[in-house]
């Protein structure tokens, strides 16, 4: 109810691929951009309840696997907040987000919103079924989160695509997109 069109928040997913990484990456343009604080709770966990950040999510198993709902080897699913630094911070999250080894992120503010870049090693150790080639299928979501105030008590906006039911891709696969790798060197989608 509180989005105030294009300007206030959307967002344009990148993604190309080389036999040895996935790399993607998220212009978000955001009104007021409000990077996490890096304060963690009692479990050492950081906080992204007050600031912008994105939520990429990612399915690398085989394609006979993709059905299962449940996040486990193979599938990465991690909340990046901007940071002017450059040096973001990076939360993976759910349950077999700790499998995947080597992801290298940055992100950069923009006087109209900011940019995050991720590096996904494709490496045997993050997705053993491997397969990366021409027509292979993979699963992908991206949930876009929207802080104007941090000091508020509001609910942060959030928008998504291709997002699980009740906005819970950290648990369930099910809403997420199926693509399929081709020889383009990138692809866009665009949010509303």
């Amino acid at each position: 109810d509180a989005w105030k069109g294009p300007g206030d928040l959307s967002a344009r997913l990148y993604a190309a691929w080389k036999a040895d990484a996935l790399h993607l990456a998220v212009v978000v343009q955001d009104d007021k951009v409000i990077s996490a604080s890096g304060n963690t709770n009692e479990w050492g966990t950081v906080q992204f309840d007050k600031c912008d950040a994105v939520s990429l999510s990612l399915d690398g198993r085989a394609p006979d696997m993709q059905w299962q709902k449940e996040l486990n080897q193979g599938t990465y699913d991690a909340t990046i907040s901007p940071a002017a630094s450059g040096k973001p911070i990076l939360r993976p999250n759910g349950k077999a987000s700790g499998s995947i080894q080597g992801v290298v992120a940055a992100t950069n503010v923009t006087a109209t919103g900011y940019t995050i870049e991720m590096m996904i090693p494709l490496t045997e150790k993050n997705f053993p079924a491997q397969q990366w080639q021409r027509d292979r299928p993979i699963k992908l979501s991206l949930l876009i989160a929207d802080s104007d105030d941090p000091k508020s008590e509001a609910p942060r906006k959030t928008m998504g695509w291709n997002v699980s039911p009740e906005q819970k891709n950290s648990e369930d696969t099910t809403g997420w997109a199926t693509l399929v790798l081709s020889d383009m060197t990138s692809t866009s989608w665009d949010s509303p």
